[in-house]
């Protein structure tokens, strides 16, 4: 909900751990879509800050998830972080294609049910 807090905690863990805040992102964005397991300050900040976004967006069967994981990346976009418009052209655009191509469905459905 709030982009500049979350940047704040990336920068305070990367700090904590005594890591470069570029590998802090770049292993918040690697969690974020292959589930990787760690147990220290950025896993505790991951779960705190985006528990639901955890699940990998593809296993995500509730679509409110799905869209939920949309509208935080595209908050994370418009941070402008280099470690996140990297990935603007692959993994994101993926992630609101099929988010677009679901809304697309359900209006589908929705306009059908009401001319029926």
């Amino acid at each position: 909900m709030d982009r500049q807090m979350f940047l704040q905690l990336v920068l305070a863990t990367s700090q904590a751990a005594g890591v470069p805040e570029v590998k802090t992102w770049e292993t918040v964005l690697d969690h974020w879509w292959r589930q990787v397991c760690s147990y220290g300050a950025l896993s505790m900040l991951v779960h705190y800050y985006m528990l639901t976004l955890l699940w990998q967006f593809d296993h995500m069967s509730e679509p409110r998830y799905r869209k939920l994981v949309a509208l935080g990346m595209a908050s994370l976009v418009s941070t402008g972080r280099p470690e996140v418009l990297d990935r603007l052209p692959t993994e994101i655009f993926n992630l609101w294609t099929d988010v677009f191509f679901e809304v697309k469905e359900s209006r589908k459905l929705a306009e059908n049910e009401e001319n029926e």
